[in-house]
């Protein structure tokens, strides 16, 4: 949370526009920014738009419920046990891997 509080304060402190949308790498951040623009008279969605990533009970909970998207950890999980299988077993592997998200 404190990342998003940190960034949301220095924005609002250097005089800069707020975007019409953050996107944040995960919940705790939009989170922390979405508290942070609460405590100094912001209201979201209607001064901007908030999206985290990561499907976190925080986003559920925040009021307002912060858009998120689940990235299945168990899935990730499961991809890397496999990419550790062919690794032992010296069997080729390919460079990049993607796991489908869901919002």
């Amino acid at each position: 949370m404190a990342a998003g509080k940190e960034y949301f304060s220095r924005l609002i402190e250097e005089g800069q526009p707020l975007p019409d949308a953050f996107v944040c790498v995960n919940d705790n951040i939009a989170a922390g920014l979405l508290y942070e623009a609460q405590k100094r008279g912001y209201n979201a969605p209607r001064d901007f738009a908030v999206t985290g990533f990561d499907h976190l009970d925080k986003a559920i909970c925040f009021n307002p419920q912060i858009t998120t998207v689940s990235h299945k950890r168990e899935l990730m999980g499961e991809t890397c046990m496999m990419i550790f299988d062919k690794l032992w077993k010296n069997e080729p592997v390919d460079a990049r891997h993607y796991v489908e998200p869901e919002i």
